[in-house]
């Protein structure tokens, strides 16, 4: 029997043995835990003999605070009646809470791991719920896929990175990738964080369009610098980042990187300019406007494709702040052509207006009006 288990330390990302993460001294630092097992081999009691056997018997991991226990396929049970069932697996629960005192959260879910190759040539993959092999049974063999949308839990990414579904330009012909990542309720890892955030980037370096929606999704600054990091992503061209927000000095930089990007959709952050003193005719917007002014004479983004960018926010509470927000990113990007709210709003067409024909803005009044800031029918 193979039991092994997965922690994500403060400072790295271990897939090995509990047995050598104990002789590590890991178990102090450990504060995710990924237990997969046989299912079978709980049933019969012979994972609550093997914890109560060193080195397990005295381990403890007083830090993790979740754990996932993932049940593959095992062997057929022969001879054990539903009472012992229930007392096997009483054991199994009692050992576990001994092993993991102070976890608050715990999930179970039951997968197979499939030896063959059950879909040899896809060439587009849609996965909407939790991936249910504890291998790289899905993707086996399709390295020519063109279309892939998953969502995906910290669990699927934990197997799937370990099966080398993740690897550098393994879909090398992938074009359209739509990837959801729901990390609500997990412990922060900065290493974790910046593996993840590398991932869309390096396991398809020909996309044309990438779709990244974050769920519980602590890891924006990882996220920035791996777009910094990676080689330009020379062919992509539309670009949808949702469930963190992005400043304008961070949208400059992800522009900057991705030549020939055509429609870009984000949640701008606007907390910059939600300053009294923006509002005013202070020091502030002075500074501001001459920080875009140097921007623009140094041709920062005056190669940039970007002609479409849309607004993706849940409210209209910051509508103003995001308005400031496309006038400058307007004047930066010199073939922008359309700037809109994520839905028909002439709300924010009349926002955008009136802060474009703001003193403000007023060297740039004839690149501003040149822009559509609401939907073209």
């Amino acid at each position: 029997m193979n039991t092994s288990l997965d922690a994500i330390d403060t400072s790295h990302h271990w897939s090995t043995t509990a047995n050598d993460i104990i002789e590590s001294g890991g178990q102090h630092h450990t504060k995710y835990a990924q237990l997969r097992i046989p299912y079978s081999a709980v049933l019969a009691g012979v994972l609550a003999r093997l914890l109560s056997l060193d080195p397990y018997q005295k381990a403890v991991f007083p830090q993790v605070e979740c754990i996932q226990v993932n049940l593959a396929k095992g062997g057929a049970l022969d001879g054990l009646n539903d009472e012992e069932c229930k007392q096997n697996v009483s054991e199994f629960v009692a050992r576990v809470r001994s092993m993991f005192p102070n976890a608050s959260m715990c999930s179970v879910k039951r997968r197979s791991a499939p030896l063959h190759t059950p879909f040899p040539n896809l060439t587009n993959l849609t996965m909407t719920h939790s991936y249910p092999f504890t291998n790289d049974a899905m993707f086996r063999g399709n390295r020519g896929m063109q279309q892939m949308a998953l969502s995906l839990d910290i669990t699927d990414l934990l197997i799937l990175d370990k099966s080398g579904v993740f690897e550098n330009s393994r879909f090398a012909q992938l074009k359209d990738l739509d990837l959801e990542i729901n990390l609500i309720d997990q412990p922060y890892s900065t290493a974790f964080g910046q593996r993840l955030c590398r991932i869309p980037l390096e396991m398809a370096p020909n996309i044309e369009s990438l779709k990244l929606k974050f769920v519980g999704f602590p890891y924006k600054h990882s996220l920035h610098n791996s777009f910094a990091m990676v080689s330009p992503l020379d062919k992509l061209r539309f670009l949808t980042i949702t469930g963190v927000t992005l400043s304008l000095t961070e949208t400059i930089g992800l522009v900057g990187r991705i030549p020939k990007l055509s429609q870009l959709m984000i949640d701008p952050q606007t907390t910059d300019y939600e300053d009294e003193d923006y509002e005013a005719e202070g020091t502030y917007r002075a500074e501001e406007i001459q920080r875009i002014e140097e921007l623009r004479l140094a041709k920062t983004l005056s190669r940039s494709a970007l002609r479409h960018v849309i607004f993706q926010k849940s409210s209209y509470a910051d509508m103003n702040g995001a308005s400031h927000f496309a006038c400058q990113l307007a004047i930066l990007c010199p073939r922008i052509t359309c700037i809109r709210w994520g839905y028909h709003s002439s709300a924010f067409d009349s926002c955008c207006k009136e802060n474009a024909a703001d003193m403000l803005y007023s060297a740039y009044k004839k690149r501003l009006e040149s822009v559509e800031w609401i939907k073209v029918k």
